[in-house]
């Protein structure tokens, strides 16, 4: 982290030190989580856009509920046809199979791949469990304290129209 003065964050100028090591862990954060994201895509020479359809699917399968296509475009705002591209390129790489519907045999559901499944599942245990390790060493106030903070910061990030 970096101790730079406020002339150098000249957006946040009118922050108080305090708020602006905040802030600037927090950037720090963010692009660690994002390198971690972009080793992940290199791993599996995927996209970010892939990489999130991969996600929701072994999600879904942990949670033992059938995906098809609608439901990745809904979760990442895709059209139909953006998603079909998205499948398609998945599937070609071998991280997703296209499978009849368990229960409506007119439909296809969306499955991940043993190999894929192992890949992205590996990265996100790794993931969590690094995460996990930083979480427990709070005590429950400074958690509550956190807590509240992500919070905040997730409204005002939302409320931002780009």
């Amino acid at each position: 982290m970096t101790d730079a003065p406020a002339e150098e964050h000249h957006w946040y100028a009118s922050e108080s030190p305090s708020s602006l090591r905040v802030l600037e862990a927090l950037r720090e954060y963010d692009a660690a989580f994002r390198a971690m994201e972009r080793r992940t895509q290199v791993l599996l020479g995927v996209g970010a856009t892939d990489l999130a359809a991969l996600r929701f699917v072994l999600s879904a399968q942990d949670e033992e509920r059938v995906v098809v296509a609608r439901d990745i475009a809904a979760h990442l705002g895709l059209s139909r046809s953006a998603v079909t591209d998205v499948l398609d390129r998945l599937t070609v790489a071998g991280h997703l199979a296209r499978v009849l519907h368990p229960r409506d045999r007119r439909s296809l559901a969306v499955v991940i791949t043993p190999s894929a499944a192992g890949l992205v599942g590996a990265t996100l245990t790794d993931l969590d469990r690094q995460l996990a390790g930083v979480v427990s060493g709070l005590t429950a106030a400074e958690a509550d304290v956190v807590m509240t903070f992500l919070q905040c910061m997730t409204v005002a990030v939302s409320e931002i129209d780009t």
